[in-house]
C-alpha cells in the first residue's frame, strides 16, 4: 500500500499531471495501436490481434474466479476517473498495453523501446488515477509481456495451420 500511495498521493496537486495521467490511461493503448498500423505489416497487426485476444480471455478467466477489490472500494484514495467497482486484479490495461509493446518489439526493437515506456506510462497511470494496486499492473504486465511473446514464438505454427486447413 505504500507504494500506491507514493504514486496515487500526488494526484489531485497538479493540474497538467494529472492531465497527462488521464490521457495515459484513457489514450495510451491507442496510441500503441496506431504505431502498430503506421508499420503497415499484416502479420504484425494480425500478431497484435491474437495477442489481445489472449490476455482478454485470461482477463476474463482471472476475473471469473477471483475477485479484488479496486482501491478506492477500500481505501481513500485520489480517484480522477470514473470506473466501476469490478475486480482490480490483473490490470486488464497493463496486460493489453505491454503485450502491444511486445508485438511492436519483436518487430523493432528502438521502436518497441519507445511502445514499452508508453506501456509503463498506462500502467503507472492506472494507479496514479485510483483505480489499480501496484501488484495489478505488474502481474497485468509480466501476462502482457508473456501473450505477446507467445504469440511471436507460435506464430509460424499457426500460420502452417491455417494454410494447410482454409482453403477458401
Amino acid at each position: 500500500m505504500e507504494l500506491f500511495n507514493l504514486i496515487n498521493g500526488i494526484a489531485g496537486q497538479n493540474l497538467f499531471l494529472d492531465y497527462l495521467m488521464i490521457g495515459f490511461t484513457h489514450l495510451g493503448i491507442v496510441f500503441l495501436a496506431i504505431i502498430i498500423l503506421m508499420k503497415k505489416d499484416k502479420k504484425l497487426i494480425i500478431k497484435s490481434l491474437l495477442s489481445m485476444t489472449l490476455t482478454f480471455v485470461i482477463d476474463f478467466v482471472i476475473n471469473s474466479i477471483y475477485y479484488k477489490p479496486r482501491p478506492f472500494v477500500d481505501h481513500q484514495v485520489n480517484k480522477l476517473i470514473n470506473k466501476s467497482a469490478s475486480s482490480s486484479f490483473p490490470s486488464g490495461h497493463s496486460m493489453r498495453s505491454f503485450t502491444l509493446a511486445q508485438n511492436i518489439y519483436s518487430k523493432d526493437k528502438r521502436l518497441g523501446l519507445l511502445s514499452y515506456f508508453i506501456a509503463a506510462m498506462v500502467a503507472i497511470s492506472r494507479i496514479y488515477v485510483g483505480v489499480h494496486y501496484p501488484i495489478d499492473i505488474f502481474i497485468g504486465a509480466l501476462i502482457g509481456i508473456f501473450c505477446g511473446w507467445l504469440v511471436e514464438r507460435y506464430f509460424s505454427q499457426l500460420e502452417r495451420l491455417w494454410s494447410k486447413y482454409a482453403r477458401f
